[in-house]
């Protein structure tokens, strides 16, 4: 769940407990102590949610300078791309075409 997501569960949660507190349902000590319990509980879930969404940042951004890396070692290498090969596989179905109607032509 996003921020968003903790934020609403804490404004839902507090209505209920407010509410609840007003029909009188939960002593007001008790309503306090479960705000308390909840608030904890909510900042811990926002923290770790801030945690993954950096971490998932900070992995997209590493993948991506790896997936550069190995792009220019195998540029280096003269490791034909994907591009390169299917340019290539392009080209020899062409000349198989070609070949094709010139030995029909015979």
């Amino acid at each position: 769940a996003g921020l968003g997501a903790v934020a609403l569960t804490v404004d839902e949660a507090n209505a209920l407990i407010d509410k609840l507190a007003d029909r009188g349902e939960v002593a007001e000590s008790e309503t306090e102590q479960k705000l308390k319990v909840l608030r904890s509980r909510l900042r811990r879930r926002r923290k770790a949610v801030l945690d993954a969404e950096g971490t998932r940042a900070k992995v997209a951004q590493t993948l991506q300078v790896m997936e550069e890396g190995i792009e220019e070692i195998l540029h280096s290498l003269n490791v034909p791309s994907k591009h390169d090969v299917e340019k290539l596989q392009a080209e020899l179905d062409r000349l198989h075409q070609k070949i094709d109607s010139l030995a029909q032509q015979n």
